[in-house]
């Protein structure tokens, strides 16, 4: 199976190189570059519109990072009926009604594994498990850079320190402000919606209005040690609730630090890695723990969906319709660093937090007992 990979940054590198030393019957035979960088390497063009109408090439790989182009690059080679594999969740979050429609229609692979949970089989399983149970709520260290900083922070690094360490090892981006501010677990919330409850906030919804936000920025060694007197420690973490009932269902999404119980499986979740929970139904909360971050981990979770292609072709991409945004959903208290406890649904608090820093410090949100119970 001929693939074209659009980038060549760490993951699309890495994800080169992982196949030409495993060779498993997918071949990289073209790649797009920016103009002026495709010399070297017969296979690397500037020409994306090239790329669209080569017959020969199977599936369109995205690699690149940020939205535009990434996003109309996705949608133009959906619509030349290529199958599309991405990492990109902020290409693809506010676009996943149109592009899981468009998918459908022209009968293409849409496939985004490595967009959410670096090498986690999180969306497979999530979609699996959405094909029977009904799930109605997940919560995850779904960024490896916060979780990170958050553990060096631990081990006696301040929050400076902590994000050098990780920008140095290649786990933080040199601008981190997606990162510790928010934006990349929230359209990770956005991704994990569609594939879990099958929901979208609304047709281009953003993350930055559809999910509220409470950054990891401002944290510091103090918090962190009245958080362990009282019991706990934060994790940055994406989380979201889905209710159905008369009319259009409900939807509630968040991303913060969140305090949790010392002895909780959170954590213990160490370094750059990545674990998430969802409940079913029937089955219960399921539990899943992995790399979360780096170029190699996410170039193996982009090959598990380029074997899942080469095996099985155009599986149905999920059906994603409109929920309304419902705040009661996640409700619980916001923790502040001078010890102001504040209580009420997740978007207010998150409103109140980015208003009230200043005033108060650094707060993280403790979410009420009874929204992820295990």
């Amino acid at each position: 199976m001929n693939a074209a990979l659009l980038g060549y940054g760490t993951v699309g590198r890495s994800l080169d190189e992982l196949l030409s030393e495993r060779p498993i019957g997918i071949s990289v035979t073209r790649i797009l570059r920016r103009p002026g960088k495709t010399a070297g390497d017969l296979r690397m063009t500037d020409d994306i519109h090239a790329i669209l109408a080569d017959p020969t090439i199977v599936v369109v790989v995205e690699a690149l990072s940020g939205e535009m182009p990434a996003a109309r690059w996705i949608e133009a080679a959906l619509a030349a009926g290529k199958h599309v594999v991405t990492a990109n969740k902020a290409a693809i979050a506010p676009r996943m009604m149109r592009l899981t429609a468009l998918a459908r229609e022209k009968g293409a692979a849409f496939r985004f594994e490595a967009a959410v949970g670096g090498v986690i089989p999180w969306i497979e399983n999530l979609r699996r498990a959405a094909g029977f149970d009904r799930i109605d709520r997940f919560c995850g260290i779904l960024n490896g850079t916060g979780n990170y900083i958050l553990d060096r922070m631990a081990a006696g690094l301040d929050f400076a320190e902590a994000l050098a360490d990780a920008q140095a090892k290649g786990y933080a981006e040199a601008d981190p402000s997606a990162d510790v501010g928010g934006l990349d677990l929230a359209n990770k919330a956005l991704v994990t919606a569609a594939a879990a409850f099958g929901l979208a906030p609304e047709p281009g919804g953003s993350a930055a209005l559809s999910v509220p936000t409470i950054g990891l920025d401002g944290i510091d060694s103090a918090y962190l040690k009245a958080a362990a007197a009282a019991g706990k420690t934060v994790r940055f973490m994406a989380f979201g609730r889905r209710s159905e009932g008369k009319g259009a269902p409900r939807l509630a999404l968040g991303a913060a630090p969140v305090l949790v119980p010392l002895e909780s499986l959170e954590a213990a979740v160490r370094r750059n890695y990545n674990f998430a929970l969802f409940w079913g139904d029937v089955a219960g909360p399921l539990a899943f723990f992995g790399q979360g971050a780096g170029g190699r981990p996410t170039a193996d979770a982009i090959i598990a969906d380029l074997r899942a292609i080469a095996e099985s072709g155009a599986s149905a991409a999920p059906r994603v319709t409109e929920a309304s945004l419902d705040d009661a959903l996640l409700f619980g208290h916001a923790r502040y660093a001078d010890g102001t406890v504040r209580s009420g649904t997740f978007a207010d608090l998150a409103r109140e937090a980015k208003a009230l820093r200043g005033r108060h410090g650094f707060a993280a949100f403790e979410p009420a007992p009874e929204l992820f119970e295990r």
